[in-house]
């Protein structure tokens, strides 16, 4: 038993090391370096949790979606400069969730039962804005294709998967799997760490 212990003690003691010196001694502040590695681990923890949170979406720009989404984008903005602050406004994700509902309405690719669910979210209840957490139309290096960001809660999944079925059958949408890459700002980060290490 005695000789079990000596050995658990040797072996855990042996591998410690002294830490680096993370902060400036007179300061406390990180440095630089250390920063931009703490801003790289960040970035790299918030991708895989977006990816795993939200659906990404690649759709043609030309698309009747995209285009519905960007439209509603503008009345946001719109209207967020008319108000000069005197009214509330719809979130702008709720917006463009509705007009993406309100395209499959008039889509003929997609199934009555879809339309009447959507009909209902968009008359009775619930409102749309209790079925969207995230609805983002955004724009891609490659200028012929549009990125949606979607989510909703987990007992919306159901509608949530009905529409990306229909876009990526019937719009020549696509869905992207896993997280995204690295961005320029993160790669050109990454590289000046390497070159000074």
């Amino acid at each position: 038993m005695e000789n079990a212990v000596a050995t658990f003690t040797a072996a855990t003691t042996a591998g410690r090391r002294r830490a680096r010196q993370q902060t400036d001694l007179q300061t406390g502040a990180l440095s630089a370096p250390n920063l931009a590695r703490l801003l790289l681990a960040t970035t790299a923890q918030l991708r895989l949790v977006k990816a795993a949170s939200i659906r990404t979406i690649m759709f043609p720009t030309d698309n009747v979606y995209v285009k519905a989404g960007h439209a509603a984008g503008t009345a946001f903005n719109t209207a967020a400069k008319a108000r000069s602050g005197s009214e509330s406004l719809t979130p702008p994700h709720v917006g463009s969730f509705a007009a993406l509902l309100q395209t499959v309405l008039q889509d003929n690719a997609a199934s009555m039962e879809l339309k009447t669910q959507i009909t209902q979210i968009l008359t009775v209840s619930p409102k749309p804005a209790t079925v969207v957490t995230v609805c983002k139309f955004s724009k891609c290096f490659d200028k012929a294709t549009t990125r949606l960001e979607i989510a909703v809660p987990v007992t919306w999944n159901a509608l949530l998967e009905s529409l990306v079925t229909l876009w990526t059958t019937q719009h020549g949408a696509r869905e992207c799997q896993g997280t995204a890459p690295r961005g320029p700002l993160e790669r050109s980060i990454s590289e000046a760490l390497a070159s000074t290490a």
